[in-house]
């Protein structure tokens, strides 16, 4: 459930999460983007922008993640 932009790109021909607001890429797919951002907020305490602007938005975290799952073969 982790995997930098290259690994994403062979795997499963897709990119790793854009957050508009801060206009860059996740570093990691799946949950180690996630975890990464969360660990910056907290260690910067950092409450807006980015992956926080995002969530507000909408499901896409949900959405992102079931749609991350389906692609493994064995967990559907």
């Amino acid at each position: 459930m982790y995997g930098v932009e290259p690994e994403e790109q062979g795997r499963f021909s897709s990119t790793n999460f854009y957050l508009p607001t801060d206009k860059r890429k996740l570093i990691f797919g799946g949950f180690g983007g996630i975890i990464a951002e969360l660990q910056r907020a907290k260690r910067n305490n950092i409450l807006s922008g980015g992956l926080f602007d995002s969530i507000r938005e909408g499901d896409w975290l949900l959405d992102y993640y079931v749609s991350r799952l389906k692609r493994f073969k064995h967990i559907s």
